[in-house]
């Protein structure tokens, strides 16, 4: 495993079997504690470093992890135990977690990289800096409609983009899946788990993935599954927005998938009457049993929520006006689907559209898992009733009862006549006799002890007896008996009879004469001890001396060792280093060709030189042909040094191949533009076509031609080119024309007019078009004139102004007397 050390931060590779133990860093050579797991916090998994944990889920466990070669925060995906162990499961993950990769759209949550390391699959994402829709719900019920319009609108452009470019289908849309970031754009979530269109739902062994508050009745049924699907999940949580309830509600999962196949949906503005009437629409036609009779596209759902948003309205209906959503947690439905095989696994709930499952099936509400399982009811008493009373065994059970009784009979018997015998004796002393028969009891106990009462021997033959009965033993442990003669006298306990006496005159000479003999054998051995210490000190000594010697000549050859191990470790390094700097220096080479080639588009376009452009493209697409691959690059690094340069100069081929063309419309004209209307010389004209790079338009008798040189940077040309791009349908490629013509800011405006990834593709060409020819002295000061006014420009030279300056504070004139007037005299 590795993991970073918490002191240097450098990464540590160790043994599997180290984990939770101390070791040494190989770079600091401080001592650090390797993590107790493979994903505790600091261990690597991949190229990703665990932080935190951040939740769990049926898959697995979602970490807080920091990418390393990106240096950026990550959400890492550790698929659990028991599905990282199928295999079949393992390519079906990595199979569409690569596709969600390929998917880049500012409302769907960045897929980052899958992968395996040493038998832990994973899955990096975006970290998204926000909180789900299921959250929001529980805080505030419902949203208002235009939130609501706008998350469903952004989330139906995810789909859209989604089904597009990979013909992906989600599958679970929920408010679990949908986050929304600080800044309040809607993410759509777990598209990485998506199956692939068009493929059967219903595999064997698969399991259906959904939602029951939100599936959607194919799902259910295990038909083919499409983005139609997804738009039916899509409006049971939008309705779940407006409403603050689901659209089904039933006591089990079972009943509510049962609605969704044949159950009749309430309108929203039923269930809210400040719902417009138009939204309610839109929710119906989303959630209609039947996909046909869906929105085909998410698309034209998002076009639609536009529209309403606007004011405007698709169905003919009042304009909207704001309510708000609930919580509700769903509890998820795993239903197999039509051909299911018997797979020796335990069996799962199936639901069947109409009447074809039992009513009142329970199904327990599963948070924690994608499904819901059937378990096997226990047999009732009556399905586990006893065998017939003939039986074998029946009768033996029978004989053992009545035998137990027998006996239970006798000993009861046995206990009356006691107690029946006992009180006769009792009323016998007390009523005949006249006795208390309780006193003449204690006076039989008394006379009992008094006669077979034994005089209780003395102090002395107490502590005495036991000690002579053990030295009379026979084979009995000498130094044993010595210290019980021992402890015996350190009583000092005085003996009073003759007896006693010469019990204790036996125990003494016991023990002086065991104390001779032990102290005679303490010396000898005392004697032997000294002189084997004195032996093993000689022996100790001489094998230190020897040691010592050892250890010096075995630490004069570790230093050589050290020292050759560090000047060849500083050669490999020094090779390595310089190694680096050449690979680093070919890679600057293919940076500079790429930068080089975005500044030759401007250069030939300038020179109106197409065919030097596509020589200089051909080069760049056949690098790996026309450049020696150096010896110290191996063919994978050459591959894959050159491969994104490569993918570019095709991509710049393909849109400047573009640009030609309608250069080529614009110098030799296309019959479908003829009686389009274009401003000419300040008249409104008709289009009667383009020649030799003039157009000539018709106003009433009068014809008007002019070259489209000097249209090329007017507006009134851009919006006639934009107009007939609508007409070739070829909106995404005009901007290039504008550009491989010099006219940058029509370009813009062309550009503006695009879908947004012909906006996008435009504006990547434009901003590496700048940085390159900002890195240039000899180009960089005619950009300002070509480029100002132009987004990217700006972008890359931000106007600096100087704050505005604060007015002085004016200064007040003295007040002015006014003078008196002189008084007449009479």
């Amino acid at each position: 495993m590795r993991f970073q050390c918490p002191m240097c931060k450098g990464i540590v590779s160790v043994e599997n079997s180290d984990m939770g133990s101390s070791v040494q860093c190989g770079h600091c050579n401080k001592p650090v504690t390797v993590p107790s797991s493979r994903t505790a916090s600091g261990s690597v998994i991949g190229d990703f470093i665990i932080l935190h944990e951040l939740g769990r889920g049926g898959m697995g466990v979602v970490y807080l992890a920091h990418q390393i070669s990106l240096d950026r925060p990550a959400a890492l995906k550790i698929l659990a135990e028991n599905y990282a162990n199928n295999a079949d499961f393992v390519v079906g993950f990595i199979k569409e977690a690569r596709a969600a990769a390929k998917l880049n759209h500012p409302n769907i949550v960045q897929a980052y990289a899958v992968g395996d390391d040493d038998g832990i699959f994973y899955f990096a994402m975006e970290h998204v800096d926000g909180e789900t829709m299921k959250n929001i719900l529980m805080r505030e019920n419902k949203l208002s409609v235009d939130r609501a319009i706008d998350i469903t609108r952004q989330i139906a452009e995810a789909l859209d983009y989604a089904w597009q470019e990979e013909k992906l289908v989600h599958r679970d849309i929920k408010p679990d899946n949908i986050m929304l970031t600080s800044s309040g754009r809607a993410k759509l979530a777990d598209l990485g788990l998506a199956k692939v269109g068009n493929e059967n739902s219903q595999a064997e062994g698969d399991e259906v993935m959904g939602t029951p508050q939100y599936i959607s009745p194919e799902q259910l049924t295990g038909d083919k599954l499409d983005n139609r699907t997804d738009i039916y999940c899509l409006g049971a949580t939008f309705y779940h927005f407006l409403t603050g309830r689901f659209p089904y509600e039933g006591a089990s999962a079972i009943e509510i998938a049962r609605q969704h196949l044949d159950g009749t949906l309430v309108p929203p503005n039923q269930v809210d009457p400040a719902i417009p009437e138009a939204v309610s629409k839109v929710v119906e036609k989303m959630m209609a049993k039947d996909p046909a009779k869906r929105y085909q596209s998410a698309g034209k759902l998002a076009e639609d929520l536009a529209q309403i948003k606007r004011g405007q309205n698709p169905f003919g209906v009042p304009r909207i006006q704001a309510p708000g959503g609930q919580k509700g947690a769903a509890p998820k439905l795993n239903i197999p689907g039509k051909n299911l095989k018997n797979t020796g696994k335990k069996p799962t709930l199936s639901v069947k559209p109409k009447d074809s499952a039992p009513s009142g099936t329970n199904v327990p509400n599963e948070t924690a898992s994608n499904s819901v399982k059937k378990s096997a009811s226990p047999a009732s008493p009556a399905e586990t009733a006893s065998q017939p009373a003939g039986s074998p065994s029946v009768k033996k059970k029978k004989k053992v009862q009545s035998g137990g009784r027998s006996v239970v009979k006798i000993i009861v018997g046995i206990v009356v006549v006691l107690i029946l015998a006992a009180g006769g004796a009792f009323g016998y002393f007390r009523f005949v006799k006249k006795q208390d028969p309780v006193a003449i009891i204690s006076q039989a106990k008394a006379v009992i002890r008094q006669k077979t009462a034994v005089p209780e021997p003395s102090e002395f033959m107490k502590a005495a007896a036991p000690v002579v009965k053990q030295l009379h033993q026979e084979n009995s442990d000498a130094a044993a008996n010595a210290k019980l003669c021992y402890d015996f006298l350190k009583k000092r306990i005085s003996p009073e009879t003759d007896e006693e006496k010469r019990l204790q005159d036996e125990i003494i000479a016991y023990f002086v004469r065991q104390d001779e003999e032990t102290v005679d054998n303490a010396r000898i051995k005392a004697h032997k001890k000294y002189d084997e210490e004195q032996e093993r000190k000689r022996i100790a000594k001489e094998a230190a001396a020897e040691a010592k010697i050892k250890k010096d000549h075995e630490a004069k050859i570790r230093a050589a060792e050290k020292e050759k191990a560090e000047k060849e470790r500083q050669r490999i390094a020094r090779e390595q280093r310089a190694l680096q700097a050449k690979k680093q220096n070919f890679k600057r080479q293919i940076e500079y060709r790429e930068r080089q080639m975005f500044l030759d588009i401007v250069r030939c376009g300038e020179k109106h030189d197409a065919e030097s452009l596509k020589k200089i493209f051909e080069e760049n697409i056949n690098i790996r042909n026309n450049i020696p691959r150096p010896e110290y690059i191996s063919q994978v690094e050459f591959e894959n040094y050159t491969k994104l340069f490569i993918g570019r100069a095709r991509f710049l081929r393909r849109m400047m191949e573009n640009a030609w063309k309608w250069d080529k419309i614009f110098t030799d004209g296309d019959s479908r533009l003829i009686g389009m209307q274009i401003e000419l010389n300040s008249d409104i004209c008709k289009l009667t076509g383009i020649k030799d790079g003039e157009v000539s338009g018709k106003i009433g008798s009068k014809e008007i031609s002019v070259p489209v040189a000097k249209l090329v940077n007017t507006r009134k040309f851009c919006r006639f080119a934009v107009k007939a791009a609508e007409e070739l349908k070829q909106k995404d490629t005009l901007p290039f024309f504008f550009f491989w013509r010099g006219a940058y800011k029509m370009a813009y405006e062309a550009a503006l007019e695009a879908s947004p990834r012909g906006r996008n593709s435009y504006s990547y060409v434009v901003t590496s078009y700048l940085k390159a020819a900002m890195k240039d002295p000899r180009i960089k000061p005619q950009l300002e004139k070509k480029f100002r006014g132009v987004p990217e420009y700006d972008r890359l030279n931000p106007v600096r102004r100087p704050p505005p300056r604060r007015p002085a504070a004016r200064k007040q004139s003295p007040k002015k007397t006014p003078a008196k007037r002189p008084v007449k005299k009479k």
